[in-house]
């Protein structure tokens, strides 16, 4: 809260928009950390949904021979 001791007066209203301010960097620090993170979680997504879909005709067999040998 360094803009705080900055200001001179601290109305009501100069203190609630240093604290939005302040929230307000916060999320933008949320958002950016987040955007940083989304790529590695897409190919992590991607990598998984590959391997289910080449992992599909054993799957179907396992569970097939599941049900027929009881």
């Amino acid at each position: 809260m360094d803009m705080m001791r900055k200001v001179e007066e601290q109305p009501p209203y100069v203190i609630v928009s240093l604290r939005e301010c302040v929230r307000m960097n916060w999320s933008m620090n949320e958002i950016r950390s987040s955007l940083k993170d989304l790529p590695s979680g897409l190919k992590w997504n991607d990598d998984v949904c590959n391997h289910i879909k080449y992992d599909d005709e054993n799957y179907l067999g396992l569970i097939y021979n599941m049900l027929t040998n009881g």
